[in-house]
């Protein structure tokens, strides 16, 4: 198989990826970029925020865009039966943009990555990365539209393809080429899995990072950030990018740390990097019922930011200034001889 190498690697030439092309391009590294569709390609439209004008900027894709005509914002209105409110994006009280365009997304993506490809990336569509070995010289096996396989070499490796439901793809992707594997599904508690996983009862666990290493192998394959959770007619819940300060002293709903204490330990962190110390009302295991203890009115609490998908009534999901990554990932016993866990983590490596 032929190997090629690179400086960069970027999976999806979506935005985050064409815009850190840009940026990487600018300082001189060689970067190559995968791109499993074929631009222009549809996606739902944009409504962008100035802020994402200041990193257009930085990347020197500002004229790019100006140049492909979009249509120029400088706010929003809000219609509630006879209620009207306006927001005019240049009525603040920090530097920085204030307006802003709304966008085609299939015009807008294919904009950033021709501008990418202006700047010197190689930007390859309808090459479809099939598996990921990371490591410090990460390698990912890619399949061009001719259909010749062949791998990628680089020093670092950048996945922008886009935040996607984790567990449903890596089980699409296994039952896809293994059909005649049955697949058992267990939700158990992260401090529980450990034993699970040594004696058997369990084959591969999808789980956050132990905090000390123990016996057990572990292969991350994703990172998000956590949000914070309100009720919707909390003051804050107003606010597009939440300071987290403001949250303390409020009542939090939270877990016990041996339930998950890798994600209990960010939780803290992120706290304290605010400023303070959570006040922990109460504590229960889940994250569903959390969010749900929030709607009621309860308290606010911190949770991944995947879990903005229960769009639930009565609660609000804000983001977080300089919120720390939550990593997941694959865990599983060096002495399990199911024939089938090699089979699942060489398509954990390829979602």
């Amino acid at each position: 198989m032929k190997t090629e190498r690179t400086d960069i690697l970027i999976i999806g030439a979506g935005p985050a990826g064409s815009v850190a092309a840009a940026m990487l391009r600018q300082q001189g590294r060689k970067v190559l970029i995968v791109e499993r569709e074929q631009f222009p390609r549809f996606s739902i439209g944009e409504s962008l925020l100035p802020q994402s004008m200041e990193y257009i900027q930085a990347a020197g894709l500002l004229q790019d865009v100006v140049e492909a005509g979009f249509q120029y914002k400088n706010g929003a209105a809000f219609v509630r039966g006879e209620r009207t409110t306006e927001f005019d994006f240049r009525d603040k009280f920090s530097p920085g943009w204030g307006t802003t365009y709304q966008v085609q997304r299939a015009d807008f993506d294919h904009v950033l990555a021709k501008g990418a490809e202006r700047m010197g990336a190689d930007v390859r569509y309808r090459h479809e990365v099939l598996s990921a070995e990371p490591g410090e010289t990460p390698r990912v096996t890619v399949r061009s539209p001719e259909g010749e396989e062949y791998a990628i070499e680089a020093d670092f490796m950048l996945d922008a393809s886009g935040f996607g439901r984790l567990l449903p793809r890596l089980l699409k992707a296994f039952a896809d080429g293994h059909p005649e594997v049955k697949l058992v599904l267990n939700e158990v508690l992260p401090r529980d899995l450990g034993p699970a996983l040594d004696n058997g009862e369990v084959d591969v666990a999808l789980t956050f990072p132990e905090r000390e290493p123990g016996q057990r192998l572990y292969r991350a394959l994703q990172r998000e950030p956590l949000c914070a959770v309100l009720p919707t007619v909390h003051p804050q819940a107003q606010t597009a990018e939440l300071d987290l300060a403001k949250l303390a002293g409020e009542p939090f709903i939270t877990f016990p740390p041996a339930t998950a204490p890798a994600l209990h330990e960010s939780v803290m962190d992120c706290c304290r990097q605010h400023g303070f110390a959570p006040s922990v009302r109460m504590e229960t295991h889940l994250q569903q019922t959390i969010v749900n203890l929030v709607a009621e009115g309860l308290g606010v609490s911190l949770v991944p930011d995947s879990m903005r998908r229960m769009q639930l009534p009565g609660v609000a999901f804000r983001s977080i200034a300089d919120s720390p990554q939550v990593e997941y990932g694959a865990a599983w016993s060096p002495h399990n001889d199911n024939p089938c866990l090699a089979a699942f983590l060489r398509s954990a490596g390829a979602v």
